[in-house]
């Protein structure tokens, strides 16, 4: 009789602990997954946010898609303008090792407000790729 009832306990606690586990692993799959939909960006119709997931790195590219016009800038037709103090929002459950730009491989200013990475890309001329790790 104890003996059963000790079984009985020991199969409770095993079965609550598989059901913990599975249920942390889909929270997990889920927050992946919707860390690419909560990549946003200031001034959408200036640049499009191409996300990719590499050797364990988040890489957002950022494209300039600002439409061919002439702007303060100097641009004239057939010229990209260059956008100015872009800032990107990424969805981020802990503070990031390190934010860099690339191919230049220099440090991204950034700020993390528990939530958020606040990204600022003081120009982009045609493309930048943000490599959180």
């Amino acid at each position: 009789m104890t003996t059963t009832i000790v079984i009985i306990i020991i199969v409770a606690i095993l079965a609550i602990w598989l059901v913990s586990i599975y249920n942390r692993l889909v929270k997990l799959r889920n927050n992946r997954e919707n860390a690419f939909a909560n990549i946003d960006v200031q001034l959408k119709q200036r640049a499009d946010l191409i996300p990719a997931e590499k050797d364990g790195k988040l890489l957002v590219n950022v494209v300039n898609t600002a439409k061919y016009y002439v702007d303060v800038y100097g641009s004239g037709y057939g010229e990209l303008p260059p956008v100015y103090d872009l800032t990107v929002a990424i969805r981020a459950e802990k503070a990031p090792a390190s934010v860099t730009f690339q191919p230049d491989n220099t440090p991204a200013d950034y700020t993390y407000d528990g939530e958020y990475l606040h990204v600022r890309i003081p120009k982009l001329d045609i493309h930048t790729i943000i490599v959180v790790e």
